[in-house]
């Protein structure tokens, strides 16, 4: 990821829908990511879902998973 991030350029991102759900020392936060740039000469358009799992100990949350689903190119 380290090489990857040196070759990026051109990066932007837009966050939209939020949605958190708490229960009690736990929490689901999802939202939408649109995001673009170019690596390698190559530019990119991406926009995915995104599910992200935390727990609260000791009166801090944390994250425990997260999931990204892509949308296909054509939505």
């Amino acid at each position: 990821e380290a090489d990857a991030l040196r070759v990026l350029k051109e990066y932007n991102y837009k966050v939209d829908e939020w949605r958190i759900d708490i229960f009690d020392d736990a929490a689901v936060a999802s939202f939408i990511i649109n995001y673009n740039g170019q690596m390698r000469n190559r530019k990119f358009y991406i926009k995915s879902r995104v599910s992200v799992f935390l727990i609260r100990k000791n009166g801090e949350w944390r994250i425990v998973h997260e999931h990204w689903s892509r949308f296909p190119e054509s939505f």
